[in-house]
């Protein structure tokens, strides 16, 4: 030190400047060291061969891998009741007895009509006998005569049908004609003809009209003509019956004024101004609907007789048919009916004898009594529900969308976890997918049934549990992190960092991936270094190389160049080079 000051007092310019060296270096290292500025962080992580797995979530409920609903054959009161909830049951243990009186009786009906048709089979097997003969010819004999009967009743029906016809007619046009006939005048045009006109004769045509009486002179004298109903002209004479046609004649008195000129006279047919066309249409209306009762009623006769006759017909046609059958030799259709009729009874009996047994309830396999919904004596139905039976061994009941149902065939693995059992994970492989989706607010989803690898005894049926059932898995496969493969337009890429630490993208062709990692199939090799994040956030220059450790975070971190350490709480180099 003292040499120090000795060589500073005898070179005090040399010292001087080195002084002003010294302190504005200092000032610049403090400047740079302690200024604000923005870098970019990268944190990356190297290209490793692994396995892949690729799972499907799903949660739904546990449920026992068999149950069954245990129903009387029919109903009855229970005289037996021997398990309660929870009880362990072996196959063929009895649960339940219904009372099996009704059961007695329906076995013995279904005796009976074995019984018959083994009588009549044997009947048809040995043929006819002489009183059963007479039977069955005396069947087709009343056939006959009941059809004689119903075509005699036929033909009186008809001629009956026929008279009525003629009759009805004859009745409507009588009142017909007295209808238009009704109140017949001839009315002059003006009231200057005083000169009256009676009409005479019955009106024997069919339509309603009028006849226009007029007048005219000639050479010989007065004429009147007939136009309307009738045309005709004629000489005029007063005091005459004049014929008007279709049986009518008009008659002109010899007092009163007469105007030939301009003149005529009409006569309405009918004369709808009468006191007597009211009385007289009524008439006609009621010969008129008389007719059609009368009609109606003889064309009934007509169809009941030949129903009758048709009934008849068939009923002498069946006769002969049973007559032809009963003399003739079994046919073998008939003996086949009758073996049938055999074995339907014997099946009649034998689900009888199953009713019988079925009220008779009975675990069908180990397991565990579930529910018991009656006790002793109460009133139970075949669609009682009397106990339900589980098996021991479970299984996970999920759905799945349709998208994700197409990945999964049965076999494959699965995880389960439990929203009541926090700590418990179990395996299992997929036993059954549904074939039948199901249409919800227009989503379609299957049920998927997964079988437990091991069972637990805290798992209850009924329990929330999620799964994830593996649909696809890769060994020694190189794989980097999926974030970091990205997508462009030219498909996928990663980015890696090149000699002054900025990213390129690299193309890059992917397998299967999951949520942590993605298959790079080609475009990397074993031990690339990927960035995985990208971290922006204001630094501190320093005047020093440091090389510490990130907690928690994978791979490399890099600011402004140098790469240090890898793995989980790598390494981070800060380096103060210029660019």
């Amino acid at each position: 030190m003292q040499k120090f000051l000795f060589y500073v007092k005898d070179h005090k310019i040399i010292a001087a400047i080195g002084a002003i060296i010294l302190v504005g270096g200092g000032y610049f290292w403090h400047s740079k060291s302690h200024s604000n500025t923005t870098k970019a962080q990268y944190i990356t992580q190297a290209a490793e061969k692994t396995t892949i797995s690729v799972a499907v979530p799903a949660s739904g409920q546990v449920s026992a891998e068999s149950q069954i609903d245990l129903k009387p054959g029919s109903a009855g009161a229970l005289v037996q009741v021997s398990a309660k909830a929870g009880d362990e049951v072996k196959s063929g243990q009895v649960i339940a007895v219904v009372d099996q009186s009704s059961n007695n009786v329906v076995q013995a009906q279904a005796r009976a009509t074995l019984m018959k048709a083994q009588a009549d089979y044997d009947k048809l097997i040995a043929g006819l006998t002489g009183s059963d003969l007479t039977a069955v010819q005396k069947t087709v004999n009343d056939a006959q005569t009941l059809l004689d009967k119903a075509a005699t009743d036929l033909n009186k029906a008809q001629r009956d049908y026929n008279t009525a016809v003629s009759e009805q007619q004859q009745a409507v046009e009588r009142a017909n004609t007295k209808l238009l006939n009704s109140g017949l005048e001839a009315l002059p045009n003006n009231s200057l003809n005083t000169m009256t006109a009676t009409v005479s004769g019955t009106y024997t045509g069919s339509k309603e009209d009028s006849y226009i009486i007029s007048f005219y002179e000639t050479g010989n004298g007065t004429y009147y003509q007939v136009s309307g109903l009738s045309g005709h002209s004629n000489h005029f004479e007063m005091g005459l019956n004049l014929p008007v046609g279709n049986g009518l004649y008009v008659n002109f008195t010899s007092s009163g004024t007469f105007y030939e000129h301009a003149t005529f006279y009409t006569i309405d047919v009918p004369n709808k101004t009468s006191s007597d066309y009211q009385t007289n249409l009524n008439a006609y209306n009621d010969v008129l609907l008389e007719q059609k009762k009368a009609l109606q009623s003889a064309q009934d006769q007509i169809d009941s007789s030949n129903v009758a006759l048709k009934n008849a017909q068939d009923n002498l046609k069946n006769a002969q048919i049973a007559f032809d059958a009963k003399i003739a030799p079994p046919k073998t259709a008939d003996v086949t009916t009758a073996k049938a009729a055999i074995l339907s009874a014997q099946a009649q009996l034998e689900s009888t004898q199953n009713n019988y047994n079925n009220n008779i309830l009975k675990s069908p396999f180990d397991g565990i009594v579930a529910a018991i919904n009656n006790k002793k004596a109460d009133q139970v139905t075949s669609a009682t529900v009397v106990a339900t039976v589980i098996t021991k061994k479970q299984l996970a009941t999920v759905s799945l969308n349709e998208v994700d149902a197409a990945k999964v065939t049965v076999g494959q693995k699965a995880t389960l976890t439990f929203d009541a059992l926090e700590d418990l994970s179990l395996t299992g492989q997929a036993v059954e997918i549904g074939t039948l989706g199901a249409v919800t607010q227009g989503v379609v989803s299957y049920v998927v049934k997964i079988g437990f690898d091991t069972q637990d005894q805290r798992v209850k049926p009924g329990m929330s549990v999620s799964a994830n059932i593996i649909t696809q898995v890769k060994t020694d496969v190189l794989a980097v992190p999926s974030s970091a493969v990205k997508t462009n337009s030219g498909g996928k890429y990663v980015q890696m960092l090149d000699a002054l630490d900025q990213p390129q993208n690299k193309n890059v062709e992917v397998g299967i991936s999951n949520d942590s990692m993605t298959e790079i199939t080609s475009g990397l090799n074993l031990g690339d270094e990927v960035v995985t994040q990208t971290i922006t956030s204001p630094t501190q220059s320093t005047n020093r190389n440091t090389t510490t450790g990130i907690p928690g975070l994978g791979g490399n971190v890099r600011l402004n160049g140098g790469f240090g350490g890898g793995g989980v709480g790598g390494n981070r180099t800060f380096n103060n080079n210029a660019r």
